[in-house]
This record gives structure tokens, sequence and C-alpha cells, in this order.
């Protein structure tokens, strides 16, 4: 009895770890580019919360574009209006008038973008 294995047995098994592999990249290529596209879209997100953040501390910042950087992903934002007025000084308690607005912050990178919206206001 002999040992080991013949040269088309050995290309057979060969073959077939060929064949499995080739199966399994479409998955890992699909993977990658996921992995990717959730990594772009974490990015947005944290930029559009920390310029809102930034927004929201000083409200006299808004209007204004930022710049992010997020691993080799480079984030523009930017802060406007969207209804209302943030007066420059708090309105005095019970006359009526609103501290706050609502801000809309955009985050734009390779060609995706995120929206936060909230109520910022001036309190002190």
């Amino acid at each position: 009895m002999k040992r080991g294995f013949t040269l088309v047995e050995a290309i057979v098994a060969l073959g077939v770890l060929v064949a499995i592999i080739a199966l399994i990249m479409p998955g890992i290529a699909r993977f990658l580019t996921l992995t990717r596209a959730d990594f772009l879209n974490m990015c947005l997100w944290e930029s559009a919360m920390s310029e809102f953040n930034r927004v929201k501390a000083n409200p006299d910042a808004v209007g204004r574009t930022n710049t992010y950087t997020c691993g080799a992903i480079v984030v523009n934002t930017r802060s406007f209006l969207e209804r209302g007025n943030i007066p420059q000084t708090p309105p005095k308690s019970g006359s009526g008038n609103s501290a706050c607005a609502i801000v809309r912050v955009e985050a734009t990178a390779q060609g995706r973008n995120a929206v936060m919206r909230g109520p910022v206001c001036r309190f002190f």
C-alpha cells in the first residue's frame, strides 16, 4: 500500500480549494464595501453631531462651515437657521418671546450627507 497523494489527487484537491475560494470572494468583497459605507456613515453622523453641539454651545456659530477629519475622510459641515431666530440676549421670562430657533446641520463627504435638526437656545 502506497502512502501520499498522486498528482491527479493533488490537482483535484487544489481545484476544489480554488472553487471554494472563488465562491467566498464575492461575499468578502461585499462585506468590505459595506464596512466602508458604514464607516463613512459613522463619520458623517459624528461630524454632524459635533457641529450641532458646537452650535448649541455657541449660538453665534450658526452659519459657519467647518471641516472634520475622520480617518482619511474629510467631512464638511455647515449649519444654518431653519426656523426662527436666536436672540442676541435671552428674552425676559414671561415676555412671550422665544429664546430658541430650529437649526439644521449638514455634513457632507464623498457624495453622501447626513442632516440633523434641533432647537438651539440662548438662555444666558
